[in-house]
């Protein structure tokens, strides 16, 4: 009987050009689905294509082929997997850095953010300490905050965090990473790099919202995406149970309660609201994998954001306390 990690994997096999397509196009090098496919399928067309292009998409298949022998034979994932990952994408560009840990300085287009300059073991307690706890699917997408923020190597840091985020989400059966419109996408990560406020929680928001789509319709996406903000927060499995029979017993989705909540303290008609002291960084979360949330339309959500500043909490915390206080009262 094939298992439902199994199946993971089928998929991702399943949608390779267009998740190579994804992860390529993060550089921005005008590439479309079908110019992909063309790469990968017809060596005979690569002289219609630049050196950055071809380097991108054939980096990408290597370093998919190369988990799939990871999660085909159950091998041991760890530090060395992430940094032969990045020699895989980057190697084409710079092999003479590709693979090691980034000891230069390094800037990120489209932003004024500059990544700190950190010693090699710095990369390497963050990777282990990740690979050393539950995995649950937040908790990577932060992680590829963090590899991206930080600029573990030298070039290739978005395409190897996609990578390496992926064979984990997988290996754990969880549903990898979609990226469904580039310019939101990385105006979102852009955004975590300048520690703008709840920067972060709308990151992991949309990416784990995106990921559940396993057909999508991009028109339909793209008629939401200006409609509507996800806000959520992660609690453990206890947690999540109890708010179901809450919402049961009030005929209500666990969305819908929330959204009430939510929109009547912001506009004053609740006085109350409950935090938890010292969970304000979803690295901490230990046991927390389950997601709760819903959508705003945008003044919604301009009016939550100016309620957080004024009381200095923010939205994950805000949620978060709510769940643990409906589920005691």
């Amino acid at each position: 009987m094939k298992s439902n990690k199994y199946s993971k994997l089928i998929e991702l096999k399943k949608h390779l050009i267009n998740v190579i397509y994804e992860g390529s196009e993060l550089e921005g090098l005008g590439l479309t689905y079908a110019k992909t496919s063309e790469i990968l399928n017809n060596p005979y067309a690569k002289d219609r294509f630049t050196f950055n292009q071809i380097s991108a998409v054939i980096g990408m298949k290597k370093a998919y082929d190369y988990i799939f022998e990871i999660l085909e034979n159950h091998e041991v994932i760890s530090i060395d997997t992430l940094k032969r990952i990045n020699y895989l994408i980057d190697s084409y560009e710079e092999p003479e850095l590709a693979g090691k840990w980034r000891t230069r300085d390094n800037s990120i287009g489209g932003t004024y953010y500059i990544p700190p300059k950190l010693q090699p073991k710095k990369y390497e307690l963050i990777v282990n300490e990740i690979l050393s706890r539950q995995i649950y699917s937040s908790l990577i997408v932060k992680l590829y905050i963090t590899i991206t923020s930080l600029q573990f190597f030298a070039d290739g840091n978005k395409r190897t965090a996609l990578v390496f985020c992926n064979l984990l989400l997988v290996k754990n059966d969880l549903d990898f990473i979609k990226i469904l419109d580039h310019h939101l996408f990385k105006r979102l990560l852009v955004n975590c790099y300048e520690a703008r406020d709840g920067a972060e929680e709308k990151f992991i928001s949309y990416v784990l919202q995106t990921a559940k789509f396993k057909q999508v319709v991009q028109n339909n996406i793209n008629k939401n995406k200006s409609k509507f903000i996800s806000v959520g927060s992660n609690v453990g499995d206890k947690i999540f149970n109890n708010l179901q029979l809450v919402a049961q017993s009030e005929n209500l989705s666990i969305g819908r309660i929330l959204k009430k909540y939510l929109l009547e303290l912001s506009s004053g008609y609740v006085k109350n609201y409950h935090l938890v002291k010292n969970e304000t960084s979803i690295l901490e979360e230990h046991n927390s994998n389950k997601w709760i949330g819903c959508r705003l339309k945008q003044d919604e959500y301009n009016r939550l954001i100016k309620f957080c500043k004024s009381k200095n909490v923010t939205v994950y915390e805000l949620i978060k306390g709510w769940a643990l206080n409906m589920v005691s009262i």
